[in-house]
C-alpha cells in the first residue's frame, strides 16, 4: 500500500500489483542490493536503509533512499514491513559529483606532488596525508601528530626561516610560497621543499586550525640551476664576443700607429752614425714598440682574429712532456710542478704553439696563484666527455682534456665570472696585463673546444682545457723562409693606397730609398683613376684593407679587371675579416701584417713581384 506521495514518486497511477511488479522498475545494476538486503531484513535485524535507482514509466530515472522496519508476531515469523520512500536524485548526483570532484583533486594533487599538512591549535596535534609521509620518508607513527618531529628534519640553517613564517601564520598572514631544505630521514637525502598555508578561523572569528601544502621541488631547482649556468654560459660567450670585436678595432687602429712608428724609428737610425747617442735612444723606442706589437698580437689572437693556426695532428702527452723543462726552469723555486698524464687521450686538430702558449699561461697563473709560498703544479692528460648541459663547437665527441691544478688561494665565484674577461686582473699594478687567461680562452675556442674551471678561496684552482679528438695522423709542415732588408727597384714604379698619413710617408720613404719610384694615394678612388691612366706602368700595388669608401680588398679587384696579372699586397692589421670572406680573386695576394719591419715590407714586395714575373712569363 502507497500514499499519495509515492505515487507521485514512481510516477504510477496505481501500485505495482506485488514485489516482482515493485523490482522490475529498479535498475538492473541495483537489484541485487534490494534482494539481498530483503532477504536480511526477513530473518535478522528488523531495520533497513539503503538508496537504489528507478526508471519510471515516463523514462526517467531517479534515485530513491528507502528506510523501514519489519513488523513481526508473537512467534518472530515477520507479518509486515512498513518503511518510507524518498526522492533523492539532487542530492544524490551532488553527493556523486563532489566524490568525482575529490577524486579529480587526489589525482590533481598526486600529479602535482602536493601534499596536504593540518595543524589543530586547540591540542597541538599535526596532521599529514599520505603524500607528506612519502615526501618526508616518515611513517605516521614516527611523526606521531608532533610538530617538533616535522621541525627536526629541516636542516638547521632554513628553521629560522621557516619558523617566522609559521610564527606569521599564527598571526593571520598567509604564507604564498615558502622554500626550505630537508634531509628525508628514510634515506638522509636533502631535498628542496615548497610550503603555504593559511590560518582557518571559526564562526566567531577564534583561530582554529592552520591548513597548507608541501611538495618536493628539488628536481625543479636542479633543472633551474641547469639553465642558469646555460644562461650564464652564453652571456659569457656573448660578453667575450662583444669584447673580442671591439679588441678587433682597436687592433687595426693601434696597428697603423705602431707602423709608423717603428718604420721612422729604423730610418732614424739608419740616417745616424752607428756611435751616435741618439741610436741608443731609438733602441729603447723600437723596443717599447715591439712589445705594444706583441700586445696587439694578444688581443687579436683573444678576439680570434689573428693569422690563421696550423692545423695538424697534437699528441697533448707530447706536448705536456716537451713544454715541462721549459716551466721547470721558469718556476720559482718553491713550486714544484709534475705530470700525471693518462694515455690514451688521443691527438687533437689544433696549432701547437698556440696549445703550448695556452699552457704556459695557465702554468704562469697557477704560479702567481700560489705565491712566495711553497706549491705544487699538476699537468693531467685524460680522455673525457661533455655533461648534459655542456655544449662546445666540436660536437658530441669524443674529447680529450689537459687540466692544470695548483694548490694556491683559489677564487670566489665573483672572481671566476670575470677571468676571461680582457685586462681584468687580481694581480698587483705593474705585475700583470690581465690578458693571458683571455688568450687561453681565445686559443681553446679557435680549436672548437671549451674551458671550464673549479675553484674555492683557500682550496686550489683547476683549469681544463677541453678539445674534440682527430683520428687524422700527424703531418710535418715546414717553416716558410725569412725575407732580408735589401731589395733593388731599379725605377720599378709603385702604387701606395693607405689612410694612415704616418704609413704613407713611411711607406715613401722606404721604396724611394730602395730605388722604386712611388705614387701615394688616400683613397681608392684616386689611386684607381691613376692606374687606369696607364695600367702597364705600375709594377706593383701596395694598398691597406680597411679605409674609407671603397676598401683595399675591392680597389685590387678594380685594378685587376684592367690588368688580371697585376702584382698586389694587402696590408692590415687585421686581416681576418679578409680571409674569411675571401673568394678566388684572392689568389696571388700577398698579406702583410701591420706593424710591419722593412725586411718584412722588402720580403712582401719581393714575393709579389716574383709572382707577377712568373704569370707574365707564362
Amino acid at each position: 500500500e502507497w500514499d499519495a506521495r509515492m505515487f507521485e514518486i514512481y510516477g504510477w497511477k496505481v501500485a505495482p500489483p506485488d514485489h516482482a511488479a515493485f523490482l522490475a522498475m529498479v535498475l538492473e545494476a541495483d537489484r541485487p542490493l534490494i534482494e539481498n538486503d530483503w532477504g536480511r531484513v526477513m530473518s535478522g535485524p528488523a531495520d533497513f536503509e539503503y538508496v537504489f535507482r528507478i526508471k519510471r514509466p515516463d523514462g526517467a530515472v531517479r534515485s530513491i533512499r528507502a528506510v523501514g522496519t519489519v513488523q513481526r508476531d508473537a512467534t518472530g515469523a515477520a507479518e509486515w514491513i512498513t518503511g518510507i520512500n524518498e526522492d533523492v536524485t539532487e542530492a544524490h548526483e551532488r553527493t556523486v559529483a563532489l566524490g568525482d570532484l575529490n577524486e579529480r583533486l587526489q589525482l590533481a594533487l598526486r600529479a602535482s606532488g602536493f601534499g596536504i599538512w593540518e595543524f589543530y591549535l586547540k591540542d597541538n596535534r599535526l596532521e599529514w596525508d599520505e603524500r607528506l609521509f612519502a615526501i618526508y620518508g616518515l611513517s605516521r607513527q614516527e611523526l606521531g601528530g608532533s610538530i617538533d618531529v616535522f621541525r627536526s628534519c629541516v636542516l638547521p640553517d632554513d628553521r629560522a626561516a621557516m619558523d617566522l613564517a609559521f610564527a606569521g601564520l599564527m598571526e593571520g598572514r598567509a604564507v604564498e610560497s615558502l622554500e626550505f631544505r630537508i634531509r628525508r630521514r628514510s634515506d638522509g637525502a636533502e631535498r628542496v621543499i615548497e610550503a603555504n598555508g593559511y590560518l582557518l578561523r571559526d564562526e566567531a572569528g577564534a583561530p582554529v586550525r592552520l591548513v597548507g601544502m608541501n611538495r618536493d621541488i628539488t628536481k625543479q631547482k636542479e633543472t633551474e640551476a641547469k639553465h642558469r649556468q646555460v644562461e650564464e654560459q652564453l652571456f659569457q660567450s656573448q660578453k667575450l664576443e662583444t669584447l673580442g670585436t671591439l679588441a678587433g678595432g682597436i687592433a687595426h687602429d693601434f696597428n697603423n700607429l705602431l707602423t709608423g712608428m717603428l718604420g721612422f724609428s729604423e730610418l732614424s737610425q739608419d740616417a745616424l752614425p752607428p756611435d751616435h747617442q741618439a741610436r741608443r735612444y731609438l733602441d729603447h723606442v723600437i723596443g717599447g714598440g715591439l712589445r705594444a706589437r706583441d700586445l696587439v698580437k694578444r688581443l687579436l689572437l683573444f678576439a680570434r682574429r689573428g693569422p690563421e693556426p696550423k692545423r695538424e695532428p697534437v699528441q697533448l702527452e707530447q706536448l705536456v712532456t716537451e713544454t715541462l723543462p721549459l716551466l721547470s726552469a721558469t718556476l720559482p723555486a718553491a713550486i714544484s710542478i709534475q705530470s700525471e698524464s693518462v694515455t690514451g687521450a688521443g691527438r687533437v686538430m689544433g696549432d701547437a704553439g698556440q696549445l703550448q702558449q695556452a699552457l704556459m699561461n695557465l702554468v704562469v697563473n697557477a704560479a702567481h696563484a700560489i705565491g712566495s709560498r711553497p706549491g705544487l703544479i699538476t699537468l693531467r692528460v685524460r680522455p673525457t666527455e661533455l655533461g648534459g648541459a655542456e655544449k662546445a663547437p666540436g660536437g658530441p665527441g669524443p674529447y680529450a682534456c689537459l687540466e692544470v691544478t695548483d694548490t694556491g688561494c683559489g677564487m670566489d665565484e665573483a672572481t671566476q665570472a670575470r677571468i676571461f674577461d680582457p685586462f681584468f686582473t687580481t694581480k698587483k699594478q705593474g705585475e700583470g696585463s690581465g690578458l693571458g687567461l683571455s688568450i687561453v680562452h681565445g686559443i681553446v675556442r679557435e680549436h672548437r673546444g671549451l674551458i671550464r674551471v673549479r675553484s674555492a678561496p683557500g682550496q686550489g684552482t683547476t683549469f681544463e682545457i677541453v678539445l674534440p679528438v682527430t683520428h687524422e695522423a700527424p703531418v710535418v709542415v715546414a717553416p716558410p723562409p725569412a725575407g732580408g732588408r735589401e731589395l733593388e727597384g731599379t725605377g720599378r714604379r709603385v702604387l701606395v693606397v693607405d689612410d694612415e698619413e704616418s704609413v704613407r710617408l713611411l711607406t715613401r720613404a722606404l721604396l724611394l730609398r730602395a730605388g722604386f719610384r712611388v705614387e701615394v694615394h688616400a683613397n681608392a678612388e684616386s689611386a684607381a683613376r691613376m692606374f687606369a691612366a696607364a695600367p702597364a706602368d705600375f709594377a706593383i700595388v701596395l694598398t691597406d684593407l680597411s679605409m674609407p669608401g671603397r676598401s683595399g680588398a675591392e680597389l685590387i679587384r678594380e685594378l685587376r679587371a684592367l690588368r688580371p696579372e697585376l702584382p698586389a699586397v694587402l696590408m692590415s692589421g687585421d686581416h681576418d675579416p679578409y680571409i674569411r670572406t675571401a673568394g678566388p680573386e684572392a689568389k696571388d695576394v700577398i698579406l702583410l701584417s701591420k706593424p710591419f719591419s722593412t725586411g718584412g715590407l722588402f720580403a712582401a714586395l719581393r714575393r709579389g713581384l716574383d709572382t707577377g714575373l712568373a704569370r707574365h712569363s707564362e
